[in-house]
């Protein structure tokens, strides 16, 4: 399995119309389903097959990021919009708000987590937060135990990449009732605050990584300013292979 065979995984959203399509349908699923987003940051982690064979697992898979536009355009794949859980998670979070809704939140740590959870409107419908720095076992516990079979179970992972794909992959195993997984990242942190969203001109141009990396230089250094060159490696890299085995 090679790391560009996901860029077939990942579904094309190409209007406002596609993503009303896409909640409704995530969230009318009678079993368990698992959201997530690939980007540059993601398509490094795939190096590891066992990683990228829990990217390869979510039943849904969008593109964030211009990085991943261009891995696309390179392999000839159509891009679709840009899709990120900063903008689309809140609308899947108040159209399940219209049916009686389970909330778990799993990542990010206090005041974050509660805030994050309390500024998307969940605060009466959140049956069990946690931090995220416990091992995948105790939050599959924390699923099984709060888990509502009367109700739609959504359940909010913020504690980033690598680790949010591997519990979405676990939950998944279980394949219990009316469940939702998103893999988040730093959702909760933006809801709350912690993080600020870049400016819209950054956003329309594809460099919001640019300013994330200004605004927090150190945590996204090894992302951007190695993770980046990276990346760009390893497309040469695959494209050089696959020209090969045509």
């Amino acid at each position: 399995m090679k790391r560009y065979d996901n860029l077939d995984m990942i579904t094309k959203i190409q209007s406002v119309s596609d993503e009303e399509q896409l909640i409704e349908s995530v969230l009318s699923q009678h079993a368990t389903l698992t959201l997530g987003f690939v980007n540059q940051h993601g398509f490094n982690l795939c190096s590891d097959p066992a990683l990228l064979n829990n990217f390869m697992d979510l039943d849904v898979l969008l593109r964030d990021g211009i990085g991943m536009k261009m891995a696309m355009s390179l392999f000839e794949r159509p891009p679709g919009n840009n899709m990120n859980g900063t903008d689309l998670i809140p609308r899947i979070v108040a159209k399940a708000q219209q049916q009686p809704l389970n909330v778990m939140a799993f990542g990010t740590e206090d005041p974050w987590l509660s805030k994050g959870v309390s500024n998307l409107g969940l605060d009466e419908l959140c049956s069990v937060k946690h931090h995220g720095f416990e091992t995948i076992d105790h939050y599959v516990s924390l699923f099984q135990r709060h888990h509502n079979d009367g109700q739609l179970n959504l359940v909010i992972l913020a504690m980033g990449m690598p680790k949010q794909e591997q519990l979405a992959s676990e939950i998944k195993k279980l394949n219990l009732s009316r469940t939702v997984v998103i893999c988040g990242g730093a959702v909760l942190d933006f809801q709350a605050n912690k993080v600020k969203r870049a400016p819209s001109f950054f956003r329309k141009t594809g460099l919001e990584w640019a300013y994330r990396l200004g605004s927090e230089p150190k945590r996204m250094f090894r992302r951007y300013v190695i993770g980046i060159p990276v990346f760009f490696s390893h497309l040469v890299a695959l494209k050089t292979q696959t020209a090969f085995n045509r």
